[in-house]
């Protein structure tokens, strides 16, 4: 006997055979899915919700008779299809959903050699930052053959991320200072002999020109000496006049040094070198000596920080008008270094300067 089952999606109603009573039809209006009941006894329950999402047709388990009364044959279960009939769709676990522009295997590779520059600029984590862009190369490279169906927007992501990591492990390997200055530390640096001097400007502009052997004599007015970290320099010679006299005359003779620590990384302890037991030597071009008294206020040894300097003055008699230079050796052993440093001044470094 034919029965009348109403559409849950929308308003129509079809008549179907008695036979059809439970199973899973099809709207001709709408086209959804759904369990043939008749009316009054059509209450949809979860499960036969979840049926009609997931597209599952239920599973009848007992056959229906026709000659049975219809409460036998539907046998609802509070309101809803025959609970002996169905078996409940499974739940589906809910997945991540990627934009289609994405390629994972891009992605991954990018994000790996992004926290690879970002180790490598930020302190010395090389040993973190070259695995990291390695291992983002690998799978980049993996990810090619693992694309299906490899579009323009795949070609574009694997290879942009591929050279990325590569151009990063090439500068890694070949220049790491420019990633990092620290990682240019890793090679052996050639060490200096503390005892080696070289010609340096007035103003270290030039702190490293060629190297001084013991003979050679620098000139006052147009260069200076590097000894390590120490620059040191004739800073002027001055002749002190006498006012007291009708006629100035001479009354001696002051030359300022000037010595100067330019590392950065430590303090040099500078003692006068007459107070080290080793004064500095003073003669002019016909080979009088000049005996020099230190006009230092302090008798012991100051501290010179990084990038700062002292001045150490020394006085003599007055010098011959006649001298056309002046040869100045300094003992290094002032700062713990060796030798000496010989300056050549000349006439036109020497000052006349009045004394009030």
């Amino acid at each position: 006997m034919p029965f009348l089952a109403a559409c849950p999606f929308c308003p129509a109603k079809m008549k179907l055979s008695r036979k059809r009573l439970g199973a899973s039809v099809k709207c001709e209006q709408c086209g959804n899915h759904f369990t043939a009941v008749p009316p009054d006894d059509f209450a949809p329950g979860p499960s036969t919700f979840r049926q009609l999402r997931t597209g599952a047709s239920p599973t009848v388990a007992t056959a229906t008779h026709v000659d049975k009364p219809a409460t036998e044959a539907t046998a609802l279960v509070d309101g809803a299809c025959p609970a002996a009939a169905y078996v409940p769709a499974q739940s589906h676990a809910p997945t991540l959903a990627i934009p289609g522009w994405i390629n994972l295997w891009g992605l991954v590779s990018l994000l790996m050699t992004s926290a690879a520059m970002l180790f490598a600029a930020s302190g010395l984590l090389r040993s973190l930052s070259i695995p990291l862009a390695s291992a983002g190369l690998v799978i980049c490279l993996a990810g090619i053959p693992l694309t299906p169906r490899r579009k323009a927007k795949d070609v574009a992501w694997l290879g942009m991320t591929a050279a990325l990591a590569a151009a990063f492990l090439l500068v890694a390997f070949a220049w790491p200072h420019y990633l990092n200055r620290f990682w240019g530390m890793d090679h052996a640096v050639k060490s200096v002999d503390p005892a080696t001097q070289f010609l340096a400007s007035r103003n270290n502009q030039v702190p490293r020109g060629r190297e001084l052997d013991g003979e050679a004599w620098v000139e006052a007015d147009r260069h200076a000496v590097r000894q390590g970290d120490i620059h040191i320099r004739v800073e002027e010679v001055k002749i002190e006049l006498d006012h007291s006299r009708e006629t100035p005359v001479p009354r001696n003779s002051l030359i300022t040094l000037r010595v100067s620590n330019m590392g950065q990384l430590r303090r040099i302890q500078y003692r006068s070198p007459g107070l080290a037991g080793q004064p500095p030597v003073l003669r002019d071009n016909r080979g009088k000596l000049y005996t020099l008294r230190n006009a230092g206020a302090g008798t012991s040894a100051r501290s010179l920080k990084p990038l700062a300097h002292v001045q150490d003055q020394w006085t003599c008699e007055p010098i011959d008008a006649q001298v056309e230079h002046l040869e100045l050796e300094v003992p290094a052993s002032a700062w713990a270094g060796k030798g000496s440093c010989k300056f050549r001044i000349p006439r036109s470094m020497i000052a006349f300067q009045a004394k009030e």
